[in-house]
């Protein structure tokens, strides 16, 4: 996120916490991470803020009648 000056904490400051020791005793900083409703809600903000400033970076997915949902960026034609 910080191509586009967004200031989050950074996740990958867990990766250089990780030791031989750390591991053997299962004491790692999951305090660093974010939650899973935190990390919804972040993507939840930055698809907004996609739409409304880069409205050609998200994807319309849906029917119009039944609601529609935004994501970010382009859908495959198969997954």
């Amino acid at each position: 996120m910080y191509e586009i000056d967004v200031d989050l904490r950074e996740s990958n400051a867990l990766f250089e916490e990780i030791t031989r020791h750390k591991l053997m005793k299962g004491i790692l900083p999951t305090e660093i991470l974010y939650k899973p409703g935190e990390l919804d809600a972040i993507v939840a903000a930055y698809t907004a803020w996609l739409a409304i400033t880069h409205p050609d970076q998200v994807t319309l997915v849906g029917d119009i009648d039944e609601g529609r949902i935004i994501v970010p960026g382009e859908l495959k034609s198969r997954y």
